[in-house]
């Protein structure tokens, strides 16, 4: 299991080792994380979109995460709840997300 902190670390770090790639293909990416004043649970988020789809991925400090996949032409939303418990988990949540975004990579 990756400790209660190092998951949101690790999920930054993916952020980040995968930015430039993500905006080489015209993905529009808005990272986030929720402020360090003292909330009992901490978060980091990755929203990503393209022209056809939107998601958003959400992941907090327990290894709780939120993935929600939004297609822009029908409206339609796909949300999954997940739990973030080894690195095999927190490759494959962004993963997911960036493949839905953009089929085509």
């Amino acid at each position: 299991m990756i400790e209660r902190f190092a998951v949101l670390d690790e999920l930054s770090g993916w952020i980040e080792a995968h930015r430039e790639s993500m905006t080489a293909r015209r993905l529009v990416l808005a990272p986030g994380a929720s402020p360090l004043d003292g909330r009992d649970k901490r978060s980091v988020w990755l929203d990503v979109e393209s022209a056809e789809h939107l998601g958003r991925l959400i992941v907090w400090d327990t290894g709780e995460a939120e993935l929600e996949l939004a297609d822009v032409p029908t409206g339609g939303i796909n949300a999954q709840h997940r739990r973030i418990e080894t690195r095999a988990d927190l490759d494959q949540a962004p993963a997911l997300l960036v493949a839905w975004v953009d089929p085509g990579a």
